[in-house]
């Protein structure tokens, strides 16, 4: 009940409300509204959402500063390293690729790869686009402490298709 949670594509806040209700199934004697305010956190890009996001954890106990509206994808080094789970669903599918040289410059995931024999190898080039699910990874892993846990939707071919080999490589070596 002293675990950090964060989510870093919260949407209206279904991964926190769900946590919020393990705790309370599992610690009839928590003060929820202080463990929402100390313990949880989601960031939502979207303004509308974030706020659908504010006043639901709020109708629990919630302060309304556990949510932060930006694009999780920007780097906040204030947020890395301080959380000891991460749960998501980032967005993937329709929503195109991520574009933006800023974003990108901050992503190893978002650069060329090359094969070195059975290992792969980052290069300096950074691509002219990268799919969000794919800086989710990196972004998640990036927000967690040391020996922190991480649940995370993904589409099925990340995690099968040769041509996302270097994804994988890199997982491995990352957690």
């Amino acid at each position: 009940t002293n675990e950090r949670i964060i989510d870093p594509a919260c949407g209206s806040g279904g991964f926190l409300l769900a946590t919020i209700s393990y705790i309370r199934a599992n610690n009839p004697l928590i003060d929820q509204a202080e463990y929402i305010q100390k313990y949880i956190c989601g960031i939502e890009f979207n303004p509308d959402v974030a706020l659908s996001a504010m006043v639901r954890l709020a109708f629990e106990g919630g302060a309304g500063t556990e949510i932060i509206c930006e694009n999780a994808l920007l780097e906040h080094e204030r947020l890395n390293n301080t959380f000891d789970i991460v749960l998501t669903n980032p967005p993937f599918g329709s929503k195109g690729k991520i574009e933006d040289q800023s974003i990108l410059n901050s992503y190893l995931l978002a650069r060329r790869w090359t094969k070195k024999q059975e290992n792969w190898e980052c290069t300096r080039n950074v691509l002219a686009g990268q799919s969000p699910e794919i800086l989710f990874i990196e972004k998640s892993l990036k927000l967690l402490r040391p020996g922190g846990r991480m649940a995370i939707v993904l589409p099925d071919g990340l995690l099968q298709n040769v041509s996302n080999s270097h994804i994988r490589f890199w997982l491995r070596s990352q957690a």
